[in-house]
């Protein structure tokens, strides 16, 4: 009967699999996808006056104004423009360096 601390090390190694040529262990749980939570995208409403949306793929409300862009999700934004009642600001330049 193995102890308590043989027993986690077995659970340990059930939840990480090998890497292809023996290079080491990954996590169990899938990698995120890349761009989902990349850098938010700035959009205002195109009309004048007010519109609530939820994003089709985080589920959050944004509340959109003429008035000002807000930050969207990038996972949401193209899928949002695609209603055509909001507009993408253009992303401000890179600093010098």
């Amino acid at each position: 009967m193995p102890c308590c601390g043989q027993t986690r090390a077995a659970m340990a190694v059930a939840t990480t699999r090998s890497m292809p040529g023996g290079r080491g262990t990954l996590p169990a749980e899938p990698p995120r996808r890349e761009g989902l939570a990349g850098t938010p995208v700035m959009l205002r409403h195109a009309r004048a006056g007010t519109i609530a949306l939820r994003g089709p793929r985080s589920g959050k409300v944004y509340l959109f104004t003429d008035q000002a862009a807000i930050p969207v999700l990038a996972e949401d934004a193209d899928l949002l423009e695609r209603t055509r009642a909001l507009e993408r600001l253009p992303a401000p330049a890179d600093p010098p360096r």
